[in-house]
């Protein structure tokens, strides 16, 4: 293979390698094998030279999928349109633009959105949502809200749909816009959009309120969901139960749960929901309704992991409760875990305090020998 120089020179000498040069590279080696740096300099002289075959739009498929970088692959593709290559379809068009929002590349996508209007190709609902996506999550919500109005324009082919609704609304969430997201759902998605609001709608708006601290709010939402028969789920359960203990509501935290677990099929619980109150009923130094809540958590089917054991080993050291501590310790080894230095340490420091300096030392012996 030759430097890039020397290929712009070969294709220009010799034109009509230009399309079995672009043939052989795209099918050379495996299929999914990266580029060489030599296989990218020719290529790029072919466009440059403006020598992309007229027929390859399934060659420069294949190629974009073998460029190591996201970015030189929408570089290229926008390269050989201007060079008059024939544009791929629309899903070559939407994995680029996912991986360029996997590297965080927005401004790439928004460019690669541009040469693909100005191929002529268009986009379809997946298209829109990788681009509203990549949008939302940097931030730049008022960029995608226009967007979205672009979608709903006289002689549109493309409609937005659930995902879509919910992904801006989870993007006004995530920057404050609590009051913007509940209109949006009020108007654009129930009036403009005549799409109603699910289950996940429901929880972005909670999850935000209890977020901002307005649990009280977030409650009120999760009762709209329930008056308009809208199915919670456990992570409803969850978003309310965390954001009551983060607040200091643990009392009311496990009533809501106790509760919404008989009055909501799909939401039981899981070992999150009991790691949660677990830890906030720590925080109170109420070890025993932890205790209560770590045994029931294991009889309803959601064993503990390193975590939760190291976090009651943590809670009961802290109280003072070393033959607890050390039950739980026992108990984390014949799970099946080993207590780590950190571990070690929590339990060695309760025992001094405690001016019990025998049990202090066995554990600095068993720590040093594990």
């Amino acid at each position: 293979e030759r430097t890039s120089s020397d290929a712009f020179t070969l294709i220009h000498a010799q034109p009509r390698l230009a399309d079995e040069l672009y043939a052989l590279i795209a099918v050379s080696g495996k299929s999914d094998a990266p580029l060489t740096a030599g296989s990218l300099a020719i290529l790029h002289s072919l466009a440059a030279c403006h020598r992309i075959p007229p027929s390859s739009a399934s060659l420069l498929s294949q190629l974009l999928a073998r460029f190591s970088s996201p970015a030189d692959a929408a570089s290229f593709l926008r390269d050989s349109l201007a060079a008059g290559a024939p544009a791929p379809d629309v899903s070559t068009f939407n994995s680029l633009l996912t991986a360029l929002g996997r590297a965080g590349d927005l401004r790439g996508m928004t460019e690669l959105f541009v040469s693909m209007r100005g191929a002529s190709v268009q986009p379809n609902v997946v298209t829109y949502g990788i681009l509203l996506n990549g949008l939302c999550k940097a931030g730049r919500v008022g960029e995608a809200l226009k967007v979205l109005d672009g979608m709903c324009r006289p002689g549109s082919d493309v409609r937005p749909d659930i995902v879509i609704l919910n992904t801006v609304v989870d993007g006004l969430c995530k920057t404050g816009r609590l009051q913007e997201a509940i209109m949006f759902v009020d108007e654009g998605m129930r009036r403009v959009h005549e799409c109603a609001p699910n289950t996940v709608t429901y929880n972005c708006l909670a999850d935000a309120f209890c977020r901002a601290g307005d649990v009280g709010m977030a409650c009120e939402v999760v009762g709209r969901m329930e008056k308009e028969g809208v199915p919670p789920n456990t992570v409803t359960m969850n978003t309310i139960v965390g954001g009551l203990c983060r607040v200091g509501r643990v009392g009311a935290a496990l009533e809501f749960f106790r509760e919404k677990r008989t009055a909501w099929p799909e939401a039981r619980g899981n070992a999150t929901t009991y790691s949660t109150l677990v830890s906030a009923f720590l925080h109170c130094n109420n070890v025993g309704m932890a205790m209560d809540l770590f045994h029931e958590m294991a009889d309803q089917g959601h064993p503990p992991d390193a975590v939760m054991y190291f976090t009651m080993i943590s809670g009961s050291t802290q109280a003072r409760r070393m033959e607890d501590a050390c039950t739980m310790a026992a108990s984390m080894k014949k799970a099946g875990f080993k207590l780590d230095a950190k571990a070690y340490n929590i339990l060695i420091c309760g025992f001094c305090r405690k001016k019990r300096l025998h049990e202090a030392y066995e554990l600095l012996a068993e720590m040093k020998g594990a």
